[in-house]
């Protein structure tokens, strides 16, 4: 992501601001993504947040927010369960991070953050989530490995000699 010190003094185009972070990301005439991949504009890693969360979007000349995720996204306290226009002074909250949404000149010692470009964006190994298809069936990667004893095999030879050791000594 590229840095920009501060808003110049004409730009009144709308932002979405970091509160956290001190951090602006603006709204153009495109969409911004808010969550948890790599991709998304606004990265928040936290597991609260889904991997594609939500997405502000223009549209008809206001900018409407979309549910995208499995998890709450609220808007004033409100959940969202529905696209939504946001308004000036408007509070989105993706998990703990709380952003607020401006059309107005930006505060003080807040950086606008550009939008990386999709060839800069990658997924990392920070965005995913390790899968567990069988738990409790863990075993070896290559079952069919020539060198290998099987288990129930050595489970079964031990059991038989506890049992000649138990009869010798009686």
């Amino acid at each position: 992501m590229a840095f920009m010190a501060l808003q110049a003094p004409g730009d009144d185009s709308a932002h979405l601001i970091y509160e956290f972070e001190r951090r602006a990301y603006p709204v153009r005439n495109s969409l911004l993504t808010i969550g948890r991949d790599a991709a998304s504009h606004i990265l928040i890693r936290e597991p609260a947040v889904s991997r594609n969360h939500a997405e502000l979007r223009a549209e008809d000349g206001k900018f409407v927010l979309h549910p995208c995720g499995v998890n709450p996204t609220t808007v004033n306290g409100a959940m969202l369960t529905e696209p939504r226009s946001l308004a000036e002074g408007d509070k989105v909250e993706v998990g703990s991070a709380k952003l607020t949404f401006t059309t107005k000149r930006l505060p003080l010692g807040v950086a606008v953050i550009e939008p990386a470009t999709a060839s800069k964006r990658e997924k990392d190994i920070g965005t995913r989530r390790n899968t567990i298809k069988h738990p409790i069936m863990a075993g070896d990667l290559d079952p069919d490995s020539p060198n290998k004893v099987p288990t129930n095999i050595i489970v079964g030879a031990i059991a038989v000699i506890v049992v000649i050791l138990y009869l010798l000594g009686r």
